[in-house]
């Protein structure tokens, strides 16, 4: 079960491990409100003739596609183009690593991947992943995201959060997050320090694969909210308790955004990263 908690995010130097089948990061952050694209299907060649670099610049354009084709307001990556995970920013704790492949994706050419190394501390907090902050007051929030568990480890305490959505007004902070068994069953979270509650209900098992995971949550008002959640076109609905009517401010991170205490090896792939907030 995982514990719930609030973690101050900063989005520290990167530390990256390369390798044949990652592209580094380094030289990339995001954390501009200017989206970038994506693309939902891979580029085929165009044959024989096709100029060099034509494969390139079929991708370019493909890329503008995805996010073109999402609502103004949201705010989007496919981690393709030049400024990668903008207008994201990438984070992680010292240990942890975010490296893109090209080798397994969902829209090309690449994917981010989250790597969690093992830990023998029950007081170990780590985390790596994307996120954004909407500064404004919300009542409304939603994500969407590939996602793919390409290895869990065989002993864990705790599951691992794959999306947190975090809410502050004032000296009020809550949060909704979707976190994974070492199973693969997908669980809905909900946390909140003062007054501390936490709630752990489950969605149901993720097959191998990638899925596209969606949550929206909706503060209703008066201590009451409802988290929707969408895998592959399946939706389930889930009643919360906020201790916040309305946000001055939310936050969204994805990938491997939190885990805590003694586990093995965790890493998750993430690609088509859409979010969004209202009031």
């Amino acid at each position: 079960m995982s514990l719930g908690r609030l973690v101050v995010r900063i989005a520290p130097s990167f530390t990256l491990v390369g390798c044949a089948l990652f592209t580094s990061l380094d030289g990339f952050s995001g954390g501009a409100d200017v989206p970038d694209g994506g693309a939902d299907v891979a580029p085929s060649d165009a044959g024989d003739d096709a100029r060099p670099g034509q494969a390139a610049d079929a991708a370019a354009e493909a890329s503008v596609t995805f996010c073109a084709s999402q609502p103004a307001a949201s705010r989007c990556t496919s981690f393709d183009d030049d400024d990668l995970a903008k207008p994201f920013e990438l984070a992680k704790s010292g240990s942890a690593s975010l490296e893109y492949t090209t080798t397994d994706v969902v829209s090309a050419p690449r994917a981010l991947v989250a790597t969690i190394p093992e830990s023998q501390s029950t007081a170990t907090e780590l985390n790596a992943g994307a996120f954004t902050r909407f500064s404004s007051e919300v009542t409304r929030t939603s994500v969407r995201f590939a996602f793919r568990l390409i290895s869990a480890p065989a002993t864990s305490v705790n599951a691992l959060e794959i999306e947190s959505t975090y809410f502050s007004a004032g000296s009020n902070e809550y949060q909704v997050n979707l976190s994974v068994e070492r199973d693969g069953r997908l669980f809905v979270d909900e946390y909140s320090p003062s007054p501390s509650f936490f709630t752990h209900a489950e969605f149901g098992p993720l097959s191998p694969g990638w899925h596209v995971i969606e949550l929206k949550v909706a503060l209703e008002g008066s201590g009451v909210g409802t988290a929707l959640v969408d895998v592959d076109g399946v939706s389930k609905g889930f009643p919360l308790t906020p201790v916040v009517n309305t946000a001055s401010s939310a936050s969204i991170h994805v990938g491997a955004p939190y885990i805590r205490g003694v586990h093995g090896v965790w890493s998750v792939a993430l690609d088509d990263l859409v979010a969004s907030a209202t009031n």
